[in-house]
């Protein structure tokens, strides 16, 4: 087979373009160099634009990662230098002619993205830089060029939310995986990071796009540290009031994450003046099992949910049972135990035995969007 492939040169990780007048001028001066040197006939090489080449190998089905990381540092020599602060990076992507034609003519971040909504899940795409090299999904890339104002409801994923019957999806987490993989966390761990910004973002979205969810309950997550701030619950309950709009407004869940396990007159009145208008549901996601549910007002949430995503293997089972032996009190004060951030057939056997409402993470459902990089072969990366 032949190996038909765009070299695309870009600066750093950030993968912006480099100047055309400036350091993009040596930087595809020698290139040009390299390849008049070393990418003899048979194989061919075309500038197919500024800082994109497009090569052709007949003798093999993919490039050869070791020679496409020995371009990456004569270019990095050559333009900036080793030991510099700024560096050359290659992005490298291969498939058919009409999509090499069409990523080869991208310019900037925001053509390069609209290239990729056209490409193959399958295509193989490779970024080198002086750390090495990584293979990448057309979606994560898309995803690394993107800013939070250009994202949309296709940067969106969603995780399986099980009922007690595993097997059975009522629900979905929903997650902005830019950001998922930015910080290489699961749908539990990453609004522990969350901004208020980032959630307000994420709402526009959703008020755009709710008609193009899965069915079943929407989970939308809310950082509580984030909301009880001085003046944030007003902005909150403005912003999920735009979202009464939606046509599926009756299905959003809101998740508060990382609600301590005690919770102050203060934190009640900022989430009743946020979330309390229209009746929504909201699910109170904890780390602490041992959360003071005897405070929560009767029927002030539908759910409580036990998050286990960031505890210790020897404790996870032990948090399990303590949340469990709670049962009662849960049920007086009209609350649903619920667990997220189950690893393991016997997690998810566990919460099922005990009658938990609903079940989330790895071992129920991986997000069905999220794509992480593959690893590479210790040989393509030297």
């Amino acid at each position: 087979m032949v190996a038909l492939a765009c070299v695309k040169i870009l600066g750093g990780e950030a993968l912006d373009r480099l100047d055309p007048a400036g350091v993009g001028a040596a930087a595809e001066e020698a290139a040009l160099a390299y390849f008049e040197q070393g990418w003899r006939a048979p194989r061919r090489f075309a500038r197919v634009a500024p800082l994109s080449f497009a090569l052709v190998d007949p003798f093999v089905s993919s490039l050869n990662l070791d020679e496409m990381s020995a371009i990456a540092r004569q270019l990095q020599q050559a333009v900036f230098g080793q030991g510099a602060s700024a560096f050359v990076s290659l992005l490298i992507f291969q498939g058919d002619e009409e999509e090499v034609s069409r990523f080869a003519k991208a310019r900037d971040r925001q053509e390069i993205r609209e290239a990729l909504d056209t490409i193959g899940a399958d295509r193989r795409l490779v970024q080198i830089d002086p750390k090495g090299a990584s293979e990448k999904t057309s979606k994560l890339l898309r995803f690394e060029l993107s800013r939070p104002d250009e994202l949309t409801g296709a940067d969106l994923c969603f995780s399986g939310v099980f009922g007690v019957k595993p097997g059975r999806t009522i629900g979905h987490l929903l997650q902005r995986s830019v950001e998922a993989i930015a910080t290489n966390a699961s749908g539990e761990d990453r609004f522990s990071a969350s901004h208020a910004g980032d959630t307000f973002d994420l709402f526009k979205v959703i008020q755009e796009r709710q008609s193009h969810f899965p069915s079943g309950y929407i989970f939308v997550p809310i950082n509580f540290a984030q909301l009880v701030r001085p003046g944030a619950a007003e902005a909150y309950g403005q912003a999920l009031e735009s979202l009464a709009a939606g046509g599926r407004f009756q299905d959003l869940v809101i998740s508060l994450y990382d609600v301590p396990r005690s919770l102050s007159t203060n934190a009640f009145g900022a989430m009743k003046i946020a979330l309390g208008p229209c009746g929504r549901l909201i699910n109170l996601v904890i780390s602490d099992p041992n959360f003071q549910v005897e405070e929560i007002p009767a029927k002030f949430a539908a759910l409580v949910t036990l998050n286990l995503a960031g505890s210790p293997s020897a404790q996870r089972q032990a948090a399990l049972q303590a949340f469990r032996s709670k049962e009662a009190t849960y049920a007086k004060r009209g609350l649903r135990q619920s667990a997220a951030g189950l690893k393991s057939a016997s997690e998810v056997k566990f919460c099922t035995d005990s009658g938990f409402t609903m079940l989330s993470g790895p071992a129920v459902a991986g997000p069905e969007r999220l794509l992480r990089p593959r690893p590479l072969p210790q040989q393509a990366v030297a």
